[in-house]
């Protein structure tokens, strides 16, 4: 039986000659990080955060099984093998404390101005990409992430409004998770997805399992299917994200993510009545602004490289 590695080896060239395809994983990871944040918000009066932090890795680890077992022991004992568990655990440390920190702050803020915080994610992907994956970002790019992060800055407005703790934990975990998707990079050079979102799944679960023999909160049975919309959105927005950094460089994966600030501002607007300030829509559109600049300039950049 093919084993994972077997399968990406016969994948990385059809994946280079087919760049829409990270375009298509890209959108899917977009989707479902929206339907997972609207999971995590109509919790919010009854669990804390670190207790969906767990169940989403939890379930989401569950979820997998099947598959694993669909495709055979073989494929299974495969998978668990790896040189990388050093990379796989620092992939889930980052993962569980960005993920702590979004779902506190999606709890806690309106949904538009937590995914607009945490949409600086590309702006951290594309300034760590340059720095520890040495991928060529030129000077208008880095002009493009310094406008975005100045759209973080007329959120947030420190020294003019009180910055809570939630909205900085939305930009924080933004940063992180940035610096797990430059980990993912690394990783799929020679890991399969599949083995990447396992790794990530069962050591987070791990991770997050701690607190809850501390402090427990017992979801209602009303909670289910909240609790296995995250686990299952979670895991498949991440499966999407590793096949769409395998096909492309993070600098051009990065900016779709923007995308999810529409996505989430109307969700929050029709399911939670979010009615997001002036100041989150101003800062919003200098961090898209920063995105389609950065998309344009990498886009530029490809057909310089190949007429």
């Amino acid at each position: 039986m093919a084993s994972p590695g077997d399968a990406d080896a016969r994948a990385a060239p059809r994946a280079a000659r087919a760049p829409w395809a990270a375009v298509f994983y890209a959108l899917g990871a977009i989707v479902m990080f929206v339907v997972m944040a609207i999971c995590i918000r109509a919790l919010a009066d009854r669990l804390p955060a670190g207790d969906i932090t767990f169940y989403r890795n939890f379930f989401g680890l569950l979820l997998m099984l099947p598959f694993l077992f669909a495709r055979g022991p073989a494929y299974a004992r495969d998978l668990l093998k790896t040189r990388k568990f050093g990379l796989l655990m620092l992939r889930a440390v980052l993962t569980y404390a960005a993920v702590l920190a979004y779902f506190y702050a999606v709890t806690k803020i309106p949904l538009a101005e937590a995914i607009a915080l945490n949409s600086t994610l590309p702006i951290f992907m594309t300034a760590m990409a340059a720095m520890m994956l040495g991928e060529r970002v030129g000077l208008q790019r880095w002009a493009a992430v310094a406008f975005g992060f100045a759209g973080a800055l007329v959120i947030l407005r420190p020294g003019f409004a009180e910055v809570s703790w939630a909205a900085l934990a939305s930009f924080a975990s933004a940063a992180l998770y940035a610096a797990a998707a430059i980990d993912v990079k690394i990783l799929a050079r020679t890991e399969p997805p599949a083995r990447i979102v396992f790794y990530m799944n069962l050591l987070v679960s791990i991770l997050a399992a701690g607190p809850l023999l501390v402090d427990f909160t017992p979801p209602r049975w009303s909670d289910l299917p909240y609790i296995l919309g995250i686990g299952a959105a979670g895991t498949l927005a991440h499966i999407c994200q590793s096949n769409a950094l395998k096909r492309a460089d993070a600098s051009f994966v990065a900016p779709f993510d923007f995308l999810r600030l529409p996505l989430g501002a109307i969700a929050g607007f029709a399911l939670f009545d979010d009615r997001p300030g002036i100041w989150v829509w101003a800062g919003a559109a200098l961090i898209f602004a920063s995105a389609f600049w950065i998309a344009r300039r990498e886009a530029m950049r490809r057909r310089a490289r190949n007429p």
